[in-house]
């Protein structure tokens, strides 16, 4: 049996108008995990300093960064879900068991899609190299017309394009259409894990009902949309960041230029510390703003599909 269909203009609504109009909540959750996230590369690289492989320092960072935004996806979603008060307190970083088996189930989505998807084209794309490597090799001999023995050795399969173009659609077109759809059928697996598992039914099979059908459609829609709007804060962020910058080396140029005309007020030890802090407050600001903002879309989005489609949430 399938959810009832959810209203793609009522959804963006709410996720606007949560994002916007619980801000204040949000921040107050994200701010420091999100921080933890935004210095977790420098950390890590600090850490492990020549002693591991790029490949698995990706991977450790993104398993903390999956971790520190369960902390607070999951009270965010059970506000945007059910209205549940989030924790009062200013400084948030909680890993309880629904906060770990949210991180895990991100982290599963993203691994089980590209698995899923990644391993048949994988071993496709193996096999069609093989083909390509060894078609050109492959000889006949051609009897000359007329001749019962004068003929000529040529190549079997001289044009290897038709399997070139199938190796091009297999890499370019299937993996990510393919990877895009069960993103999209996972996504909600996390946020209906959060919301809580009233009755008889997972929060896996909840979430792919939730998505099955016409609603996928709506769902793809519907991500592709808030992206565009994290598109447009980013970018405004970004121009904020910028003047700020602009600000900064003003002032910087200000204290170089008393500086030249003889007059020190210690700007020569304090003033190059003062512009390099202040271009890094900036940028943690802009991010923890344009990350706090996303994880408010994320939340109301996902809250909205699930009191459209689930019949055990209960509205606000």
């Amino acid at each position: 049996m399938r959810h009832a269909p959810f209203d793609i203009v009522v959804t963006l609504h709410d996720a606007l108008g949560f994002a916007a109009g619980r801000f204040d909540d949000a921040l107050r959750l994200a701010w420091l995990p999100l921080s933890l996230i935004t210095g977790l590369p420098f950390l890590m690289v600090r850490l492990f300093e020549g002693g591991i492989a790029p490949s698995y320092l990706a991977g450790l960072n993104l398993f903390a960064a999956a971790f520190f935004m369960a902390s607070f996806m999951v009270p965010l979603t059970r506000l945007a879900v059910q209205g549940e008060a989030t924790p009062s307190a200013s400084v948030h970083l909680s890993f309880g068991l629904r906060q770990i088996r949210f991180a895990l189930v991100s982290l599963l989505s993203i691994v089980g899609a590209v698995a899923v998807v990644g391993g048949p084209v994988t071993l496709g794309v193996f096999f069609l190299e093989r083909m390509v490597e060894n078609l050109p090799l492959r000889e006949v001999f051609v009897f000359d017309e007329g001749s019962l023995h004068g003929g000529q050795v040529n190549v079997l399969f001289p044009d290897t394009t038709g399997a070139k173009n199938l190796y091009i659609l297999l890499v370019n077109v299937l993996f990510p259409t393919g990877l895009a759809y069960l993103f999209m059928r996972l996504f909600l697996w996390p946020f209906f894990l959060a919301a809580g598992d009233p009755g008889t039914k997972s929060p896996l099979i909840r979430s792919l009902r939730a998505s099955a059908g016409t609603n996928g459609f709506r769902l793809f829609l519907v991500i592709l949309m808030l992206l565009f709007v994290q598109m447009v804060i980013g970018w405004g962020a970004q121009f904020m960041a910028g003047l700020a910058n602009w600000g900064a080396s003003l002032v910087g140029g200000l204290l170089q230029i008393t500086l030249d005309l003889g007059v020190d007020f210690g700007a020569s030890r304090w003033g190059p510390g003062l512009s390099q802090g202040f271009a890094l407050f900036i940028g943690l600001a802009m991010t923890l703003f344009v990350g706090t903002f996303s994880a408010g879309l994320a939340a109301g989005a996902a809250g909205s599909i699930i009191r459209q489609t689930d019949p055990h949430a209960d509205p606000l």
